[in-house]
């Protein structure tokens, strides 16, 4: 993230071993959180990718940097629009908020490739000591893409009946606003990484997993 390669490599090995507990967790508890419980997991490999984008930056080495950037743009703007509300939609059990959920997975499918597009040749670079990544496109494209993708994690987050879950998505609005006021300059940097701490949100489900069951938003 933008603070140093070692709070992004710090952030992997902590994420990386508490995700395979928390999918274990599941698997014997309930394997619907499957999904959900692998979110630590991706997150994890996200930031790993972003350790070595501050190596190659420090140590020129364009193979590696593309590919990592490659990697850690394809989790963002690919991977995460639709996993994450595939997750929900797997676990959730309740109709009617599926339906919702559903409809929230599609939205990603469609925002999803939107995005790929954008990001098609963006670049890692070094802007105060943070990683921004450069993309060419206009100012007011940009805003649109990011809002639809707040909207998308904060809309699948309250559909869910899981409490903790909301949590997590109103975590994530917080973090959306820090970023965007005091790290506008590497703002997806620092929401990811802001993001990836939350997720231990997740971990946390896993160890109260038949709890969390019982405790659903009517």
């Amino acid at each position: 993230m933008c603070f140093s390669a070692s709070a992004s490599f710090t952030a992997s090995a902590i994420l990386f071993p508490l995700g395979l507990y928390a999918v274990v967790k599941s698997l014997k508890s309930n394997p619907s959180y499957v999904l959900l419980m692998c979110i630590p997991i991706l997150f994890g490999i996200q930031q790993f990718s972003e350790g070595l984008i501050w190596i190659t930056l420090h140590h020129t080495n364009p193979f590696l940097l593309s590919w990592s950037t490659w990697l850690y743009l394809l989790t963002a703007f690919c991977i995460w629009p639709i996993y994450f509300p595939l997750a929900l939609y797997h676990l959730e059990s309740n109709r009617q908020r599926k339906k919702w959920l559903l409809l929230m997975v599609l939205f990603g499918c469609c925002l999803s490739p939107l995005l790929f597009m954008k990001s098609y040749g963006a670049k890692a670079q070094l802007e105060h000591q943070s990683i921004t990544y450069f993309i060419d496109q206009a100012l007011y494209s940009e805003y649109i893409f990011t809002l639809c993708y707040l909207l998308l994690f904060l809309l699948s987050s309250f559909i869910c009946s899981i409490k903790s879950v909301r949590l997590f998505g109103i975590l994530l609005l917080l973090s959306f606003l820090v970023s965007s006021i005091w790290f506008l300059y590497a703002f997806a940097s620092v929401w990811c990484y802001f993001s990836a701490v939350e997720s231990l949100i997740i971990v946390y489900i896993a160890t109260t997993l038949k709890k969390t069951q019982v405790k659903k938003v009517r």
